[in-house]
This record gives C-alpha cells, sequence and structure tokens, in this order.
C-alpha cells in the first residue's frame, strides 16, 4: 500500500497543486471520456458509466494495495497482440498522452506560482 510521506520542500507545494489539488479533475475528465467511448461503442449510458466506474475504483484499489510499481501492473494486465495492447497502442505511441499531461500538469503548477506572485 501507499505510504504517506510528509513533504519536507515547501519549493514544491506548486507541484503538488498540479497533481493531488489538480488532479482529481483530470481523473474526472478521464472518466467521462471513458464513458463516452463506452457508449460511442454502443453499451448503454447507465451500464458504460458503471462499467467505467467500477473499472477506475478497481486499478486505483489494486495499484494503491500493491507494491509493484505503476508500469509493470500495466504490464501484467496488456496482452501485447490482444485488446488491451490494441487500446495501448493508440494511448502510448509517440508518448502522446505523457507529453499532454505533462503539458496539463505544467499549466497548473505555473498557474499555482502565478497566484502566489
Amino acid at each position: 500500500m501507499a505510504k504517506w510521506r510528509e513533504l519536507t520542500d515547501a519549493t514544491l507545494m506548486d507541484a503538488v497543486t498540479a497533481v493531488s489539488g489538480s488532479g482529481p479533475a483530470y481523473i474526472f475528465h478521464f472518466i467521462e471520456s471513458i464513458h463516452s467511448a463506452a457508449v460511442w461503442i454502443s453499451l448503454p449510458t447507465e451500464t458504460g458509466k458503471l462499467l467505467t466506474l467500477q473499472t477506475v475504483y478497481g486499478a486505483a484499489v489494486v495499484a494503491n494495495a500493491n507494491s509493484r510499481e505503476i508500469e509493470e501492473l500495466r504490464q501484467q494486465v496488456n496482452s501485447a497482440n490482444g485488446t488491451t495492447g490494441a487500446a495501448l497502442s493508440v494511448l502510448m505511441t509517440d508518448g502522446k498522452l505523457n507529453r499532454l499531461l505533462n503539458d496539463v500538469a505544467k499549466a497548473a503548477r505555473d498557474r499555482s506560482v502565478e497566484q502566489r506572485a
């Protein structure tokens, strides 16, 4: 299980704000997007919502209760030539999602810095 660590470097508070303060909104938007995709591929709205929420919840519980790195957990779920591999190839091509989230976190951190100034 993930352990709480005290933040001893106050200069990191803007980064903490970008991740933990704004992060729930990123996750909610990701949930919205998965739900929207579920409906787009023909799942009924309520079924898609339930599956989406339970999937996110389950993944978070497993990640929190596990000592393995998140990357390793993803790899364990991924069947390279299966459905997960096909989906991840879209998400991970050229690091698009990583770059996008880096930009998101930087924008939030930079705004936090601006607001303190």
